[in-house]
């Protein structure tokens, strides 16, 4: 969709886009802070942050109960929601273009004067057990939380999150909320069709009523490379597995940009190197490659679940596509395809306000840079063969590898998977 970007530095400190997107019909919104796990009192405190940010898109000084706030900015087929990470904490909301001053106003209600009842304490504080006991039931997720922490990161698995609850207090929240919810440590991006709006979001913003407070400093761990993991989980007879590579330094644009396009030909579709001979030859149902950045360090990660039988063999054909890519077989062909489906994946997935946000968000809520997505097209097809030759041979060369598998056993089953990548 056709947008223009805005940059607002306002009066208060706060930061932020403004988005026009004239064919839209709906408005988004994303108001984000850095107060998240990494900035509550004490570790033995983390779920602070985790239920604060529950509670606040619910009682405030003008609707009294969370249910009461929630059919109030809903009535007309709005959306809201909240999630929290180890750094960011972000609010996100969408409603028809008719209403936007609304719902602008009720979210500024919510993240400016929220009550943080009694009440609603203990009743949040049962809904994120429930969450919690959700999500101990995700193979993927406890293993990749058990392979982080290994790898260096210092943060609590689901079970200690749920068995640290007992820690927070109201107290705790409240306090967590007056050191991160400062007009200096918010940025926010809002999208739709407001060209002749931006005036009036402008003095809106104005006159949020926060303390000026300051830009809270990005905190992240370092991590580096582990020996084979095993997680043991009685009663899971499939392996779930993660491989990961940690580059010991911050990515730029187009190094990520080539990390992906390399992940795509090896594990982005049926038809990519190791996906794709592993459902011809029957081995893998499903698996998958991603990448991320943070200040010190980058990652390249592949997982998915196999059964016994087939773990070996799928891990011969990942580590056998990894290396010959490395050794520069890769058609110039293989990589066109892959910008083919990127540049029409843009087309399909960049339809909606809340695409467009998305896409900016990343970069601007982490380091404040502006990515222009009319550059976006160009740079996928920047990547050339020599790219993704020489950044996989940085990923084998220079990154840290750790492998890790979680099932019933046996327990030498990391180790056996691990054993055609020859890194340890």
């Amino acid at each position: 969709m056709q947008h223009d970007v805005i940059e607002v530095v306002l009066k208060s400190g706060a930061k932020g886009l403004l988005l026009n997107v004239p064919s839209a019909s709906a408005v988004g919104f994303l108001f984000n802070f850095r107060a998240g796990d990494r900035y509550v009192s004490s570790r033995n405190k983390t779920e602070t942050a985790h239920l604060m940010e529950h509670m606040v898109l619910g009682a405030n000084q003008h609707i009294r109960s969370a249910r009461g706030f929630t059919a109030e900015l809903q009535k007309n087929g709005a959306y809201a929601n909240a999630s929290t990470g180890r750094v960011q904490m972000t609010y996100d909301a969408l409603c028809p273009v008719f209403e936007w001053e609304r719902v602008f106003g009720l979210l500024q209600d919510a993240i400016t004067a929220p009550l943080f009842t009694e009440e609603e304490f203990i009743a949040e504080s049962g809904n994120v057990k429930e969450e919690f006991r959700d999500h101990m039931n995700n193979h993927s997720r406890a293993l990749w939380q058990r392979l982080d922490q290994v790898c260096g990161c210092i943060v609590p698995t689901d079970q200690e999150r749920f068995k640290l609850m007992k820690n927070v207090t109201l107290r705790n929240v409240r306090d967590h909320y007056k050191r991160t919810h400062t007009s200096k440590n918010m940025r926010f991006i809002i999208a739709g069709p407001i060209g002749s709006k931006m005036a009036e979001i402008k003095s809106r913003l104005e006159s949020w009523d926060l303390p000026k407070g300051e830009y809270l400093p990005w905190r992240e761990d370092e991590m580096t490379a582990i020996k084979p993991l095993f997680v043991k989980r009685k009663g899971v007879k499939n392996i779930f597995y993660n491989f990961q590579w940690i580059f010991p330094y911050k990515m730029d644009t187009k190094q990520q940009d080539i990390l992906d396009c390399a992940n795509h030909i090896l594990a982005g579709t049926l038809f990519s190197r190791i996906l794709g001979e592993a459902r011809e030859r029957g081995l893998a149902y499903h698996l998958w490659a991603d990448q991320y950045t943070q200040n010190k360090y980058s990652v390249s990660e592949y997982g998915g679940q196999v059964s016994a039988d087939n773990a070996q063999s799928l891990m011969e054909i990942a580590s056998r596509h990894i290396k010959e890519i490395a050794s520069g077989k890769l058609s110039d062909e293989e990589v066109r395809a892959a910008h083919d489906y990127g540049l029409g994946k843009i087309q399909m997935g960049y339809q909606t306000v809340g695409s467009i946000m998305r896409y900016y968000a990343d970069d601007y809520f982490f380091h404040g840079s502006i990515e222009p997505f009319k550059n976006l097209t160009s740079r996928i097809n920047a990547v050339t063969k020599n790219d993704v030759v020489e950044i996989i041979n940085s990923m084998i060369n220079s990154g840290h590898f750790g492998f890790a598998a979680l099932s019933e056993g046996p327990s030498d089953i990391a180790s056996q998977m691990a054993q055609p990548f020859d890194l340890y």
